[in-house]
């Protein structure tokens, strides 16, 4: 069985590199500055077009690419951090089921996450959002992960409702995390083990 994760958010608080990346590229067109909470809700949801809502444009050209990673680089070491028992959550985890992760940063910031916060050697398998034609909510990152590890049982763990979509639309389970703003879903990593065992012994898989 494939225990299928989100990154931001989930495993991750990215929340004031995200915002402050965002905001330095937002700066150079002379874009007023987003407060950390509206970047990281505006994130997780299905129906906002991020370049539209967070430059003004259609698509992020390579210009506004290049000052994201330019700030996303310098500063990934001081403004990342892992959530609370992650690694020792992952360890245990990882005896029991294969993990993958399923996200839709691009895969250069996501390789400078994992590297820089020690956790990447859990995952057999990495997607990311321009790794496949359409992102979260689509279901095709979680299809490419089934397919390619050769596994029709898995479960998703995410903190958005593009996780969710998509977990829904690739019909297998879905568990919501908050361990950024702990108001909604499952807010420490020892209930989010229990729950993951709890659909198991329920089997209520996919």
């Amino acid at each position: 069985m494939v225990l299928i994760f989100d990154l931001d958010g989930t495993l991750v608080d990215s929340s004031k590199l995200l915002s402050n990346s965002i905001n330095f590229v937002r700066k150079h067109f002379a874009l007023p500055p987003l407060s950390k909470d509206e970047v990281m809700q505006s994130i997780s949801k299905t129906n906002i077009n991020l370049s539209q809502y967070f430059y003004h444009i259609d698509e992020v050209t390579p210009k506004h690419r290049a000052l994201f990673y330019e700030y996303y680089t310098k500063n990934a070491t001081k403004e990342l951090k892992l959530f609370d028992g992650v690694k020792e959550f992952l360890k245990r985890i990882q005896k029991d089921f294969t993990l993958a992760l399923a996200t839709n940063a691009y895969k250069e910031s996501t390789l400078i996450a994992l590297q820089t916060l020690g956790i990447g050697v859990f995952f057999k398998m990495v997607v990311c959002g321009n790794e496949v034609k359409e992102p979260k909510p689509s279901p095709l990152m979680i299809e490419k992960i089934l397919t390619t590890l050769k596994c029709q049982e898995a479960l998703f763990v995410g903190d958005g409702d593009t996780d969710k979509e998509a977990a829904k639309k690739a019909g297998i389970p879905f568990i919501r995390v908050d361990f950024l703003y702990k108001k909604n879903g499952i807010s420490s990593f020892n209930e989010l083990e229990n729950k993951i065992y709890s659909i198991i012994a329920t089997k209520e898989l996919r």
